[in-house]
């Protein structure tokens, strides 16, 4: 059997690296990766720990739009380029205390039915991404297959 290659939106300013994993370019309606031919079931968006505590202050609208969209797949998650260790500690520019930012991914967590992974760094993100997406793949193939005639 091949392997789905992972779609990288090209919007994707500082994507992952998936090792020799196949990768292909794509313009995804939403979120920054994806599997080949489940684009309508798999979406995943990725944030550093910067890009989340932005979407708490001035990009929260924007964000919530991303959140109401992803609703629709089967397979969504926000994976965050950090540990709850580095967000309680706060280390960053501006108002957003931790307390914000935490409230608000419980908050969006419940509203939207989106899991938000805390997955320590970017190599672990992307591990973390493409672990998820494969293992609900190979959950579709093994559901489909029941089937078969």
């Amino acid at each position: 059997m091949t392997r789905p290659a992972i779609i990288i939106d090209s919007r994707e300013k500082t994507p992952w690296n998936f090792g020799d994993y196949p990768t292909v370019p794509g313009s995804l309606s939403t979120g920054d990766y994806s599997l080949e031919k489940f684009e309508d079931l798999i979406c995943v968006e990725r944030k550093s720990l910067v890009d989340i505590v932005g979407c708490i202050g001035k990009g929260r609208d924007r964000f919530k739009r991303e959140l109401l969209r992803m609703r629709s797949f089967k397979c969504k998650a926000v994976i965050i380029e950090a540990t709850l260790k580095q967000i309680h500690a706060g280390n960053w520019r501006g108002l957003v205390k931790p307390a914000h930012v935490l409230g608000s991914i419980a908050s969006w967590r419940s509203k939207y039915s989106i899991e938000f992974i805390y997955a320590g760094n970017r190599e672990q993100a992307a591990d973390e991404c493409k672990r998820l997406m494969l293992k609900y793949h190979d959950y579709c193939r093994r559901y489909a297959s029941r089937f078969i005639i």
